[in-house]
């Protein structure tokens, strides 16, 4: 199996990741456990994506959507990418098409007797198959190596050492559903020689769905949205005021957030200031007091809605939905950058999150795919 290690750089004022610096264009460095026949430019993993939903046809949402999304922002800068396989021949017809990729994130804010590693995993073949490989080898052995192969070199890169006391959570966020019985195999049911005898346990997991909102040519509203100002949204009460998000609000948020981690004030913090340039960080405040928000994460999806307990059920976490998506479509219009899809939001709603749900679908948003969070340790 070849498997091909891209080492990508930080931005300045990044998540809180140890990483080296590297232009996104520049070679990469080549950590394989097979031999490499050269290093790869990350524009060559992006082209090789594209090659392949051109070769192999539309395969999941999070294939097509979320995997080229995380390539082309922000996100593709933190951590390291591994794709399997993957030539390093910069020659397309050498190229095996990836079938499996991960950005594995080490969380430099982790403690030294341990390592926490983020890691978003995509695999070309899912339950439904691909229309471009035999079907013999869309079976689940081949999809379980695949991920086997995958995990064992970012394992094995984030944490070298021999000692066994070093303890190692991966944290899995978007992840197909059917993929997850193929990592917990491989985490969990592997030979005893794998991951050099570590003994990983699962340690949560929560069933998620994709939801995306996507233009309606034919709707006179959804073609006039990306010229509106989210200014322009009615709000429930008069002394309401929406408007976007600061850096002096970054700790509030953080420490509402039910998934708050040592280095996500960091995050926040990074979310907003990318915001000033291409939307989608937006709140709503009462006298002066910040009741209600939205966010855009690294990777254009958006997410952390939160209305303080005293103001819900009163359309507030509408408005920031709204407010949020109107900010980023706005500032698509006026920025160059390809990267800003105003064409399709992105966002991820927990599956018992009825109220979610029902909010969402009434602004016109429908769920897509499975895609969960899951950990072990």
């Amino acid at each position: 199996m070849n498997i091909l290690l891209i080492l990508l750089s930080a931005a300045a004022g990044g998540s809180g990741t140890k990483q080296m610096r590297m232009s996104a264009d520049s070679p990469s460095l080549s950590a394989s456990t097979s031999a490499s026949e050269g290093p790869v430019p990350i524009a060559r993993l992006r082209q090789a994506i594209a090659e392949a939903r051109s070769v192999h046809g539309t395969q999941s949402p999070l294939w097509d959507i979320v995997l080229s999304r995380k390539l082309s922002t922000e996100a593709s800068e933190e951590g390291m990418w591994i794709a399997s396989p993957l030539s390093s021949a910069v020659d397309a017809d050498n190229c095996e098409a990836p079938r499996c990729v991960a950005q594995v994130i080490p969380d430099a804010s982790a403690s030294t007797k341990g390592s926490r590693v983020r890691i978003n995993l995509f695999h070309r073949i899912s339950n439904s198959g691909d229309a471009g490989v035999n079907p013999d080898d869309t079976d689940d052995d081949r999809i379980r190596n695949d991920v086997c192969s995958i995990l064992n070199s970012a394992v094995q890169h984030v944490s070298p050492s021999s000692d066994q006391s070093q303890r190692i959570a991966l944290t899995f966020g978007s992840l197909d559903r059917y993929l997850v019985p193929h990592v917990r195999d491989a985490l969990l049911v592997a030979d005893p020689g794998f991951y050099k005898r570590r003994n990983f346990s699962s340690i949560f997991g929560s069933e998620c769905g994709m939801w995306t909102l996507e233009v309606d040519p034919d709707d006179e509203q959804d073609r006039n949205l990306p010229t509106l100002s989210y200014q322009s949204l009615a709000l429930p009460e008069a002394g309401a005021v929406i408007r976007s998000l600061t850096q002096r609000d970054a700790e509030l948020i953080n420490s509402r957030w039910e998934y708050r981690s040592d280095g996500s004030l960091e995050m926040i913090q990074r979310m907003i200031a990318i915001s000033e340039r291409e939307g989608g960080c937006v709140g709503v405040s009462i006298d002066g007091k910040l009741v209600s928000w939205m966010l855009r994460y690294l990777d254009g999806t958006i997410g952390m809605l939160f209305t303080d307990g005293n103001y819900r059920r009163q359309g507030y976490a509408a408005v920031v939905v709204r407010g949020a998506v109107c900010d980023i479509r706005s500032k698509s219009r006026k920025s160059d950058d390809a990267n800003i899809d105003r064409e399709r939001m992105i966002s991820y709603i927990v599956d018992s999150n009825d109220a979610s749900k029902t909010l969402y679908s009434k602004l016109g948003w429908r769920r897509v795919a499975d895609a969960d969070w899951v950990g072990f340790a």
